[in-house]
């Protein structure tokens, strides 16, 4: 199933932004961190959008992401915010090279612990969704 390989990469991710943050040494450690918790994010957001059938691909996935994540009619409009904490995080370590502290990592780490048991949640809570749900999460 696509949203169990989403589930497992996002956890992989996890795994190694855990280990790189307990020995981050400098600030292009940290930066990796932010870069790679971002990616474990949108991997446990793209789990959810497999559950309602919605392919994510490279081209356009972030946008279509985004939308999905602030349709004022689906219960993942919560975690919006922290997503979007992260994307900017992200294209800040990724492009601009911004230094990033432990205090700023551990507020990152915040965001994305909110991405994560919200769509735990939301998956467990609904295995199998409704046929609206997903035609309106596919009407995005």
């Amino acid at each position: 199933m696509i949203a169990e390989k989403y589930r497992e990469i996002a956890l992989c991710n996890e795994r190694l932004f855990e280990s790189l943050h307990s020995q981050a040494t400098c600030d292009e450690d940290r930066r990796w961190v932010i870069t790679i918790m971002f990616y474990a994010a949108l991997h446990w957001v793209n789990t959810v959008m497999a559950v309602c059938g919605i392919e994510t691909d490279e081209e356009g996935s972030h946008a279509l992401r985004s939308r999905f994540l602030n349709d004022r009619n689906f219960e993942l409009v919560g975690i919006a915010k922290a997503y979007r904490n992260l994307l900017s995080a992200s294209k800040d370590a990724r492009y601009r090279g911004e230094t990033f502290t432990a205090q700023d990592v551990q507020s990152r780490r915040s965001s994305y612990d909110k991405i994560k048991s919200t769509c735990i949640q939301w998956t467990q809570d609904h295995p199998h969704p409704t046929d609206a749900q997903k035609l309106a999460a596919q009407a995005l």
